[in-house]
């Protein structure tokens, strides 16, 4: 039981830090997708462009999105793998 305890303060400190790391991850893609998408925009100026940059960016918070729930779900199976042994 006291193992258990263990890493399940060691995971909830982690996963702080985690959550940290992938909003900051999230931050500098979102940044680096606006930066593109200025700059395709700029140089093309044309409608269809557009369309496709908006496209672009839903799948890239889609993915965003993905990522995080995979990873938020990675450190709930790993503390219950650490509790069961």
């Amino acid at each position: 039981m006291s193992q258990c305890y263990f890493f399940t303060r060691m995971i909830q400190e982690k996963t702080i830090l985690v959550t940290v790391v992938i909003v900051v991850v999230v931050v500098v893609v979102v940044v680096v997708v606006v930066v593109v998408v200025v700059v395709v925009v700029v140089v093309t100026a044309a409608a269809a462009s557009v369309a496709v940059v908006v496209i672009v960016v839903l799948h890239v918070a889609k993915v965003a999105a993905a990522v995080l729930v995979i990873v938020s779900k990675y450190w709930y199976l790993l503390l219950l793998v650490l509790c069961t042994r």
